[in-house]
C-alpha cells in the first residue's frame, strides 16, 4: 500500500444531499445520521478524476489497491460528535431528558478481563425515572458519552430532513413522464460532518475541494465542501498509555469479525511484533452494503456491529510498538477478504481514551 497520509476531514453540506436510509417504489425514504465511508471515499476518488488530479488508470489502481480509506462521516457541531456506545441512555420523562451512562463501571469490569453482568444496564435516571431510551448509535459529544449530561440543551430531536419532489425525464422522448413523481428526503444545507481519511502520500493536501456526494448529483444534489487537516500520529500515540493486557477499543466503523476470537496482526501496520486478540464486542447488530461500480454488483455484509461498539481485546507485544499499531489500526482499519470482494475501512478501532478524551479534535 505504501506510505500513507492521515487527515481529519471536515464536510459542509452546500446543497440538499441524498444519503437515504432505504429506497421505496416512489423515491428515497429517510436520511442517515452518518455518511458511509465507502460513499465518501468514492466521492473523493471521483473528484480527483474529474479535476484531472489523477488519470483514469491511476483511479483504477487506487480502487484496486485500496489506497484511499475513509471512516464513516459523523456530524459535528462545536465539537466532534462520536457514535454512541451501547451503555448510554436518555430519560424520556417529559421535562427531564437527562443522559445516563454506566461507562465507568463497564470499563472497570472489562479492563480486568471479566464479563459484564446485569448491573451494566441502567434502570433509572438520577431523578428515579424509569423511562430510559437507548441512544446507540446516535452521534453525541465525547463528554456526554463518558459522563452523561444533566441538561442536554439540544435545539432539535433527531436529524431534520428536507423533502424534494422530482419528475423523471424519458431518455427516449427528452420530456417528463406523465404520472411519475418521486420524492426524496435530503440532508439540508449547512450541516457539518467529520471523518478520518487515509490516503497514499502525495495525493491529497489541505486545500479546499468541492465533492459531489450521494444520489442525484446530476440534478444538483450533493454539493459538499471538503477541507482537510493532517493528523499527527505521534501526538495521538503520546496520548495513549502504552501497555499490554486487556484493553477496551472504541470503533469508529462497523466491526466485522471472521472468527470467534478474531486476531489482528499489528505487525502489518508497524513491521514490528504485536497483536490484538478480540475477546468480545458490545454493540448493535447491523447490515452494511453498497454498490461496486467497477464490477457493477451489489455487496452486502450481515451481522456486523455498528460504529460506537466497544471491543474488549487482549493486546500482546512491546509497549511502544503496540501503541503505534493501535493508533494505525484506528486510522486505517482492517482489510477483510470475503472471497468475491475485499472491503477496507472495517474495524477502525481506537483505544477508548483517544475518543472520549476528544484527542482527534485537539
Amino acid at each position: 500500500m505504501g506510505l500513507m497520509d492521515f487527515y481529519l476531514a471536515n464536510l459542509t453540506i452546500e446543497s440538499p444531499t441524498i444519503i437515504p436510509r432505504r429506497r421505496s417504489a416512489t423515491g428515497y425514504v429517510g436520511v442517515r445520521e452518518t455518511i458511509p465511508g465507502s460513499t465518501l471515499g468514492g466521492a473523493i476518488l471521483s473528484s480527483l478524476r474529474r479535476h484531472n488530479r489523477i488519470t483514469a488508470q491511476e483511479a483504477e489502481e487506487f480502487a484496486k489497491d485500496h489506497a484511499l480509506i475513509s471512516s464513516p462521516a459523523f456530524p459535528r457541531e462545536k465539537n466532534l460528535l462520536y457514535p454512541a456506545h451501547p451503555f448510554i441512555w436518555r430519560c424520556k420523562e417529559p421535562g427531564c431528558g437527562r443522559y445516563v451512562t454506566k461507562l465507568d463501571e463497564v470499563l472497570k469490569v472489562l479492563e480486568e478481563g471479566c464479563e459484564l453482568g446485569p448491573t451494566a444496564i441502567a434502570l433509572t435516571c438520577q431523578e428515579g425515572h424509569r423511562a430510559l431510551e437507548k441512544m446507540h448509535p446516535r452521534p453525541l459529544p465525547a463528554a456526554t458519552l463518558s459522563q452523561g449530561c444533566k441538561s442536554p440543551g439540544e435545539k432539535k430531536e433527531g436529524l431534520e430532513s428536507v423533502k424534494v419532489v422530482s419528475v423523471p425525464v424519458s431518455r427516449h422522448r427528452a420530456s417528463s413522464i406523465v404520472g411519475a413523481l418521486y420524492s426524496y428526503e435530503t440532508l439540508p444545507t449547512g450541516l457539518e460532518y467529520w471523518a478520518i481519511l487515509t490516503v497514499r502520500q502525495g495525493i491529497l493536501d489541505e486545500r479546499v475541494d468541492v465533492l459531489r456526494l450521494g444520489r442525484g448529483i446530476s440534478k444538483g444534489f450533493g454539493k459538499v465542501k471538503l477541507s482537510l487537516k493532517k493528523l499527527d500520529v505521534n501526538k495521538l500515540q503520546k496520548a495513549l498509555p502504552a501497555k499490554a493486557g486487556h484493553t477496551v477499543l472504541y470503533s469508529l466503523s462497523p466491526v466485522v469479525l471472521r472468527s470467534v476470537e478474531h486476531t489482528i496482526d499489528l505487525g502489518a501496520y508497524t513491521g514490528l511484533s504485536g497483536g490484538v486478540r478480540v475477546k468480545a464486542v458490545y454493540g448493535s447488530s447491523t447490515t452494511i452494503g453498497g454498490w461496486d461500480i467497477r464490477r457493477n454488483i451489489e455487496w452486502r455484509v450481515v451481522n456486523a456491529a455498528s460504529p460506537g461498539s466497544l471491543v474488549l481485546a487482549e493486546v500482546e507485544g512491546d509497549g511502544t510498538s503496540v501503541a503505534h499499531g493501535l493508533i494505525l489500526l484506528g486510522l486505517m482499519g482492517e482489510k477483510i477478504d470475503f472471497g468475491g470482494f475485499t472491503l477496507v475501512g472495517l474495524n477502525m478501532m481506537m483505544p477508548i481514551d483517544i475518543i472520549l478524551g476528544d484527542v482527534l479534535a485537539s
